[in-house]
């Protein structure tokens, strides 16, 4: 059964291991959980012997570049390195690390060992571990996953959060064309002792087969820990598709020929490649021009199909002959950013009005009240979308009321709430709140005092003052208090009472409710990031200057500040399309480029006397990098309504 890139190429399982058994060069066996290579003809030695097994892959996993995925036979293929003392790596290699990268058996995450990282309690910024791994011609140019359980052993960790690193990040390196890749995420968002799984994902190139895999001491923290790792894993990404449908949400449409309208109230909702709206609206004076509902704010009709919707109204039309109704056809035609409406009465037709775009003399009456209710294919939607495959949609929730009359000191006691009612996972131990994974929670509580006035109920995060949750209630001993707070796994919530004072036994009015809000969420390399921006007045920035594009016609993740420091600054790792349309009514011959973290980069256009110019170019990114525009020589007045538009492409 032969190796292929360091994995079985057929994915056939070899032999269960039999230490009677004498195997020859080759043979594959499988021994507690894993599969092992056998390396040197042998008597049966145990595949944990290195001199005769080399590790495979586990035993259920398909396929995984990463041979030694799970310490059941050491640590080969992992090294140890020094790079620059840096939040990112270099290239994952090279130097004396004071770091360890060890097997441990003590309370293993999977089988009978897993990895052990230790840092002491020194500054390690730039130290880590890594492992060379080769992929199959077959996976390039492809999206892969990165996976691996993770686990603190000891010490302290920090995790990571939306602005800030954990303190080990996890990175690609490209060995063919010595290039870093930032993965979608780089940060472990868990500080628990408990096992969480760690999930990121890589565009590979088109002409490389070689990698390393790298886990870098990103901070300067100074606090020893050890962290475990097992299944670690580089594999083809696994895609799950659905239909998107999204919550109803308000808009306000753009009326024509409606008149003067009231009490508009219109409601949009995706379902798929369409937009589903419905709503009422009271006309004004309606008027001799086409009758047109706008579309949501950056939605395009992507079809010249009739929708067989309809809006009424109770009113007499001039046209009929007899007491009814009206009713009509929504219209929607191609690449249109608004409906039209058609006309139809009592069930006849006014010949081919149905299906012709109306004025709204034709088609609406004066102050009358219309319901409408139709669907939009838009340019853009698709009918099956790519969704996350690891969305953590667990309930975690917690109620507890009541104490038994304990006396709190001000700042100093964690409040308790003593009776159970509900704890899906154990998570409240009295008066503490112990997260079992990462995400935002919502508190809703009231607390019940005797004999205090003028106290307040603030929430603390592992011990440490976050927010101020009720309001200075000084006539009342009942106090209700609520919020919401985003912690990582492991990490704790309670709440303090900013007055000493003792607390009343009731499970009427003392009582307390965690929640955690989830939800699908989409893959990240797949989310669109885009901002459009244009100048709102004349300016004249001087060579090397930032041009400040200070309108906002889009931004998808609000990634550009704008101001004297004007940049747009990138969520996500990715090849960034950035164009520009720039009007310079004064100064010559200047060139204008795009700056990269503060150097320029690429040229764009030249300017020119009283003209627009035009330019693109594509800018590779890592989260956290910046790009702006400006004249790279000579002063130029840059005119009103001048443009610049981003949009990641790829990764």
């Amino acid at each position: 059964m032969p190796l292929y890139n360091g994995h079985l190429s057929n994915k056939t399982l070899g032999f269960t291991y039999d230490s009677a058994q004498v195997y020859k060069v080759g043979d594959v066996v499988v021994y507690s959980g894993a599969m092992y290579i056998c390396i040197s003809a042998n008597s049966g030695q145990v595949p944990t012997n290195t001199a005769y097994w080399n590790p495979t892959t586990s035993a259920s996993s398909g396929t995984n570049f990463i041979s030694n995925s799970n310490a059941e036979s050491g640590t080969i293929g992992y090294a140890t390195y020094a790079d620059a003392a840096q939040s990112s790596p270099v290239n994952g290699t090279g130097g004396t690390a004071n770091i360890t990268f060890t097997r441990s058996t003590s309370s293993p995450l999977i089988g009978s060992g897993s990895f052990l990282l230790t840092k002491d309690a020194a500054n390690r910024q730039g130290q880590g571990v890594s492992y060379d791994f080769s992929i199959d011609s077959a996976y390039q140019a492809k999206v892969l996953q990165i996976s691996m359980e993770m686990a603190v052993a000891s010490g302290t960790f920090v995790a990571g959060s939306s602005t800030t690193d954990s303190d080990i990040t996890v990175w690609i390196y490209d060995v063919t064309n010595s290039v870093l890749i930032q993965p979608s995420t780089t940060k472990f968002y868990s500080n628990s002792a408990l096992s969480s799984t760690f999930t990121s994902s890589f565009q590979t190139p088109s002409n490389s087969t070689s990698y390393r895999l790298i886990m870098h001491v990103a901070s300067t923290s100074t606090a020893a820990y050890s962290v475990k790792f097992d299944n670690i894993s580089v594999s083809p990404t696994s895609y799950v598709y659905g239909s998107p449908i999204t919550d109803w949400q308000s808009y306000t449409p753009t009326f024509t020929g409606f008149g003067t309208v009231s009490n508009a109230a219109f409601y949009y909702r995706r379902v798929g490649s369409d937009i589903q709206v419905r709503g009422t609206v009271t006309t004004g004076t309606v008027t001799a021009t086409q009758a047109q509902i706008t579309l949501p704010s950056g939605l395009t009709s992507a079809s010249s199909t009739i929708i067989s919707s309809t809006y009424e109204s109770g009113f007499f039309h001039p046209d009929l002959t007899s007491a009814q109704y009206s009713n009509g056809t929504v219209l929607v035609t191609a690449s249109q950013a608004y409906v039209t409406l058609g006309m139809t009465a009592g069930g006849t037709s006014f010949g081919n009005s149905s299906l012709v775009a109306q004025n709204g003399t034709v088609v609406l009456g004066n102050a009358l009240k219309y319901s409408f209710n139709f669907s939009v294919p838009i340019q853009g939607f698709s009918s099956s979308v790519q969704m996350s495959d690891s969305a953590d949609m667990r309930v975690i929730a917690a109620s507890y009321s009541g104490n038994a009359g304990t006396s709190v000191t001000a700042s100093v006691t964690n409040i308790p709430f003593t009776t159970l009612e509900q704890d899906t996972h154990s998570a409240w131990n009295g008066s503490v709140f112990t997260a079992p994974v990462s995400g935002f929670y919502q508190f809703r509580g009231s607390f019940y005092s005797s004999g205090a006035t003028g106290e307040q109920i603030d929430v603390y995060i592992d011990g440490t003052q976050s927010k101020r949750t009720s309001m200075n209630l000084a006539s009342s001993t009942i106090k209700p208090f609520g919020g919401m707070v985003y912690v990582n796994a492991g990490q704790q919530i309670s709440f303090r009472s900013t007055g000493t004072l003792t607390i009343t036994n009731s499970a009427a009015y003392h009582w307390i409710t965690i929640n955690r809000l989830s939800g699908p969420s989409a893959i990240a390399a797949t989310e669109t990031i885009a901002a459009s921006y244009t100048t709102s007045g004349s300016s004249t920035p001087g060579a090397g200057v930032q041009t400040n594009f200070v309108t906002k016609v889009l931004d998808t993740h609000n990634t550009v500040t704008t101001g004297a420091s004007w940049k747009f600054t990138a969520p996500a790792a990715g090849t960034y399309d950035v164009s520009c349309v720039i009007l310079t009514t004064a100064g010559n011959g200047s060139q204008i480029s795009v700056y990269k973290n503060g150097s320029s980069f690429q040229f764009l256009t030249a300017s020119g006397t009283n003209l627009y110019t035009s330019g693109s170019t594509l800018v590779p990114l890592l989260a956290g990098e910046y790009i702006d525009i400006r004249p790279t020589s000579g002063t130029i007045t840059i005119g009103t309504l001048s443009v610049v538009n981003i949009k990641r492409i790829g990764l």
